[in-house]
């Protein structure tokens, strides 16, 4: 019996190597693929551009999040239109492809799928400070807080975090150490590694970033630090290049980071005005906001003369725009 099942396989075996052409060199795919008979390759949900218009409608404070299909040209329209609560800025979305948008006062968190009209979920509780976020793998959420001001503008700040699973009422478990007094953080992200960085800055405090290594608890401490050349809202591309969107357009930061690390590269903005905030896509396109109301393209890489590939104006006077990319 052992001999007939070894022979029906060697018949098989003779059999697959006819039908890919005899005895020539066989390539064989991937499980999933052509040739590995692993089932059908998942399709990738598409992605949009979501920009948060803290100006629209005119006369009112409320805001107003977009969602604009991809790829996206300076005729784009949106393909869906939630309402904000005031003043929404920064975006984000959690591992489970939750939008949580930033506004004054509260954070609204919209479930999939997003469609015009939609209601948040739920919303969570938010001081008045709060902007940048970022998500950690675990589904953590983490915070830029400003808690002391001088005439209106931020003196003091600290990174806030609420632990998974976020809820109506998460409330800020714990806020990470700083290494001085006065440090303002401004923008978050976190690496392939899983490593917190931070834009950290201030009125009397000179631009740095601080990296944060996980596991990241109320215990951790500054990891690296080093100086920058300017604060603002952060980036990794797939690469692993650390993006810098401020006042003096997109800084570019490449790996491996040390003590000495040093911007490779600096991306104007075309149009004049800021860097506010910057997202990429799958494809590595980077989407940046200025503060003249417009939403610019680069296809990768980015380098010094970069230049956009198309330019999303908003129908508004000049604001800060926030930016996600997400289902």
């Amino acid at each position: 019996m052992l001999s007939l099942r070894l022979s029906v396989v060697a018949v098989a075996a003779a059999a697959v190597v006819a039908a890919c052409g005899g005895g020539g060199e066989n390539v064989v795919g991937p499980p999933g693929g052509p040739n590995g008979g692993g089932g059908q390759t998942p399709t990738p949900v598409p992605q949009r551009l979501y920009v948060s218009d803290p100006l629209q409608p005119p006369n009112s404070t409320a805001g107003t999040i977009y969602a604009f299909a991809l790829p996206v040209t300076a005729s784009s329209t949106p393909v869906a239109v939630l309402s904000g609560t005031s003043f929404p800025e920064h975006m984000a979305f959690d591992p489970t492809q939750r939008l949580f948008v930033v506004n004054g006062g509260a954070m609204q968190v919209f479930s999939q799928p997003i469609v015009s009209g939609a209601a948040p979920a739920f919303t969570i509780a938010a001081g008045e400070a709060r902007s940048s976020i970022a998500f950690d793998a675990q589904g953590n959420a983490y915070f830029t807080q400003c808690t002391s001001f001088v005439f209106s503008a931020c003196y003091d700040g600290e990174v806030d975090v609420l632990t998974a699973p976020l809820s109506s009422v998460s409330t800020v478990q714990f806020a990470l150490t700083k290494t001085a007094a006065h440090q303002v953080p401004f923008g978050l992200a976190f690496d392939k590694s899983g490593n917190l960085w931070v834009s950290v800055g201030g009125l009397s405090k000179p631009a740095q970033l601080f990296e944060y290594s996980p596991p990241i608890n109320s215990a951790s401490v500054v990891a690296l630090k080093f100086a920058a050349s300017q604060v603002g809202t952060l980036a990794f591309d797939a690469a692993g290049n650390l993006y810098i969107a401020g006042a003096s357009g997109v800084d570019v930061y490449m790996p491996p980071f040390r003590a000495a690390s040093s911007k490779a590269f600096t991306v104007p903005m075309p149009h004049g005005g800021d860097a506010f905030a910057i997202a990429f896509d799958a494809a590595g396109k980077a989407y940046v906001s200025d503060s003249n109301g417009n939403i610019q393209v680069f296809t990768a890489p980015l380098s010094a003369g970069s230049v956009p590939v198309a330019t999303l104006p908003l129908a508004l006077s000049p604001t800060e725009a926030g930016v996600a990319i997400g289902p």
